[in-house]
């Protein structure tokens, strides 16, 4: 039995996540506190912070289309539930289609999709779908507003985990005497400790390290800052937070490119 399976057995009500026509109405006011924060952060550095998102990587379905017909047609069921997910934008916001399949070819049967936010320790009901025939499920433009496990659950047994992660915002602020304050946001995790890297274009359009240096924690919650001198004028530079640093709520990410 796997660890997520433990977390789940004796799960008996989760709390629900809101409906989708709670979450969408509720979408545009969380698109414009985002537009607001990159415009706050806009006066203060006088350029946009940009995000750096990494490719989520998410598992094929198994057999045909959920669209077809006919059980001759189907592949041999899986032996558990999968679950894939696609992330894109869609208006402004980010949206997620979930789809998979049971260990089943019947039209019908509702699979449970869980989420689990990143901090958290339990899963809650996030959605729901039935199957069509050949087992196949799908739930599309599901809004999307932080990291979050996904698990899909169909007659007490459970798919393996896939994780959707949010992006860090990295921001270089201007300093006298030739220093920038660095600014990284995350309201998921701590950072305090956590590396940062400072890189410089090379003329073959390569970056390489110059130097690194530690976060701390910043003057209000949620943000992560240090102090870095750059002496050399004429250098392009930017900010990189490593996988290392940025995970397990984040990927690694980039600030914007500057001017030394």
């Amino acid at each position: 039995m796997s660890d997520v399976e433990r977390a789940l057995r004796d799960v008996v009500g989760e709390l629900p996540r809101p409906d989708e026509t709670t979450m969408r109405a509720l979408e545009p006011r969380v698109v414009a506190l985002r537009a607001r924060r990159r415009r706050e952060w806009k006066r203060q550095s006088g350029a946009v912070a940009v995000l750096a998102c990494a490719a989520v990587g998410v598992a094929a379905l198994i057999g045909a289309t959920a669209n077809a017909s006919g059980g001759d047609a189907f592949a041999d069921a899986p032996a558990d539930p999968t679950l894939a997910v696609r992330k894109y934008e869609s208006g402004g916001s980010t949206r997620l289609d979930l789809s998979g399949r049971i260990p089943s070819d019947r039209a019908g049967e509702y699979v449970e999709v869980l989420e689990r936010e990143c901090g958290s320790r339990f899963f809650r009901i996030s959605t729901g779908a039935s199957t069509v025939d050949g087992g196949f499920w799908s739930k599309n433009e599901v809004v999307f507003f932080t990291t979050v496990t996904y698990v899909a659950r169909w007659n007490g047994r459970l798919s393996e985990e896939v994780t959707v992660r949010s992006p860090l915002y990295v921001l270089p602020l201007p300093l006298p005497k030739r220093r920038w304050r660095i600014m990284v946001n995350t309201r998921l995790q701590s950072m305090v400790g956590r590396t940062i890297v400072l890189q410089r274009k090379t003329a073959e359009d390569t970056w390489v390290r110059v130097r690194t240096a530690k976060l701390r924690r910043g003057s209000t919650f949620g943000t992560y800052e240090t102090i870095v001198p750059i002496p050399t004028r004429g250098l392009t530079v930017r900010i990189l937070v490593p996988q290392a640093s940025a995970r397990p709520c984040h990927d690694a990410a980039v600030s914007p490119s500057w001017a030394s």
